[in-house]
């Protein structure tokens, strides 16, 4: 056999074994890599988890790159009261009984009953669904894995990867002294599968939405989103977000000053290296507030 039609044999043969590794949903891997929340099944994600440090794409097990929040823009007042009247969500509320006093019926002191942990958040089942755990009206958590894809090599459409994933979870915390609401959050559990994504910087910015008035929701400067490198994140795996809500004028319609914001958080990852920038966006969570006398 000559030398050239030698190579050719070779050549047949080498890509025979290459398409013979790779599946074919890897063959049409998204040469720009993708950000992913993963689904809450335990198996799921351990599959997930060994297809990322396999350098194989997670949509192999049909899981889909996450899709980006929209603002709504402001809408009236009647609307979002409707909204929160038709809603089904419920969570359990241990009041002690008024107790009556010479000047008559007094309620029975106010008590915080706040999500202190992440691991108090995650022992939830609600807390990875998609309204997350609402444990009462002054107390909300959500937590989820997040796993994103960085290409590293793509030839003749089969894509290698490297990854970066995490637990996050976020905890809301609202107040009846204030209209301010705080959005404390954690990332545990962060694995790297090539050294060089220590260095990729990941910033948590929670996006505020005002939904009846301008003022519903200001960003407090002395606590605005968190960019770090993941290995920072390693070290400092917490950080927090203020807002407040400006009380409108009173009017007949909006006797007790009603606001309301809606508020989510967005992940963006950036590895400058591979020239590599994704957005995912966590769930919608709507926040109310009075000035009721």
């Amino acid at each position: 056999m000559s030398r050239f039609y030698r190579r050719i044999v070779l050549s047949v043969f080498f890509l025979f074994l290459v398409t013979g590794m790779i599946s074919p949903a890897q063959a049409q891997s998204d040469s720009n890599g993708g950000g992913y929340w993963l689904p809450h099944n335990k198996e799921k994600i351990e599959k997930a988890t060994k297809l990322m440090k396999q350098g194989k794409s997670v949509e192999e097990i049909g899981i889909k790159q996450d899709q980006i929040q929209k603002k709504e823009g402001i809408q009236t007042l009647d609307k979002l009261m409707e909204e929160d009247q038709q809603s089904d969500t419920t969570y359990r509320a241990n009041m002690d009984p008024p107790i009556k006093t010479a000047d008559g019926w007094t309620p029975p002191d106010f008590d915080y009953d706040h999500i202190l942990t992440t691991e108090e958040c995650q022992r939830s089942p609600d807390s990875s669904s998609e309204t997350g755990y609402i444990k009462n009206r002054y107390s909300f958590c959500w937590s989820h894995v997040a796993t994103y894809q960085v290409p590293v090599k793509c030839i003749g459409g089969f894509c290698f990867y490297e990854g970066v994933q995490f637990q996050f979870t976020e905890i809301g915390y609202g107040s009846n002294q204030s209209r301010k609401m705080r959005v404390y959050y954690t990332l545990d559990d962060i694995l790297v599968t090539h050294p060089s994504l220590n260095g990729a910087k990941l910033k948590i910015d929670m996006v505020c939405e005002s939904k009846v008035n301008p003022g519903d929701c200001k960003e407090d400067p002395d606590f605005p989103p968190t960019e770090r490198t993941i290995a920072q994140w390693k070290n400092t795996n917490f950080s927090t977000e203020i807002f407040t809500s400006e009380a409108p004028p009173p009017t007949d319609a909006n006797p007790d000053q009603l606001g309301y914001m809606e508020f989510w958080p967005k992940l963006t990852l950036t590895h400058a290296p591979r020239k590599f920038k994704k957005s995912i966006d966590g769930i919608k969570q709507t926040v109310r507030y009075d000035s009721a006398k």
